[in-house]
């Protein structure tokens, strides 16, 4: 029988686990809204009930008529099933405190979730900084020489600048700014792409597209797994951007 976990908001905790006859029960109470966030070990996701067509047809069913059946046609609610267990004090207790089977890997992928989203930010502002950096140094020599002509006229300098208040801000944990970032990393790989090809570097540009590419799509995943996956991607690619820069 699937089981259900419920939360009301995003930060709340977890309850459950519930069967489908359990939540019927909570919707009618009011105690759950069609807003209220279910999470399922089939397909491993937390989903607003109104977003699952099936859960909210079952939980939440459309009102109608009230009307008076036979004597004949009223079936007993009375009937006991052999999939019927009974939720004692402690079975609550455990599934609050993340002490089930289910609860614990719901609490689990939580748990990866809220790191990969944190490492995500510092990762994606390190390789940004990194970025920066392999765009500022081959042109140390005009950045200090501190001529506000120099500076406007030349794209490295402009990007660089650019890229390094952008990572300054997503170090201090501000994802604010990732609409921003993941357009920045686009136009440095057009960039990127037309120097290396115009130098005769273009076996460089796969590696202008795994560095610009992974800081992309930090800024979209939260596991944390595929965090580190694709950070050591883009740390890799980056090295050899700046290995290239820095020898020609």
């Amino acid at each position: 029988m699937e089981k259900y976990f419920i939360k009301d908001t995003p930060d709340s905790e977890a309850r459950g686990p519930f069967t489908l006859e359990d939540l019927q029960s909570l919707g009618e109470n009011g105690h759950i809204t069609p807003e209220s966030i279910a999470y399922t070990e089939e397909d491993d996701r937390w989903l607003e009930i109104n977003k699952r067509d099936e859960l909210m047809v079952a939980v939440f069913p459309e009102k109608k008529k009230l009307r008076i059946r036979p004597k004949d046609e009223i079936d007993t609610i009375n009937k006991e099933s052999e999939d019927d267990k009974e939720i004692s004090v402690n079975d609550l207790l455990a599934a609050a405190e993340g002490k089930t089977k289910g609860s614990k890997k719901a609490q689990r992928v939580m748990e990866l979730q809220e790191k990969g989203a944190y490492w995500g930010l510092t990762f994606t502002g390190s390789l940004l900084l990194g970025l920066s950096l392999v765009l500022l140094f081959p042109q140390l020599d005009v950045l200090l020489g501190f001529n506000a002509g120099d500076y406007i006229t030349n794209p490295f300098i402009i990007m660089g600048l650019l890229g390094l208040g952008a990572s300054a801000i997503i170090l201090l944990q501000m994802p604010e700014v990732y609409p921003f970032a993941r357009f920045f990393v686009s136009f440095a790989f057009g960039f990127l792409t037309l120097y290396l090809y115009s130098m005769g570097e273009s076996g460089y540009i796969l590696f202008a597209f795994l560095a610009t590419g992974a800081i992309f799509s930090l800024t979209l995943i939260a596991h944390l797994y595929y965090v580190i996956a694709i950070a050591s991607v883009g740390l890799f690619a980056l090295v050899m951007l700046a290995t290239n820069f820095l020898t020609s």
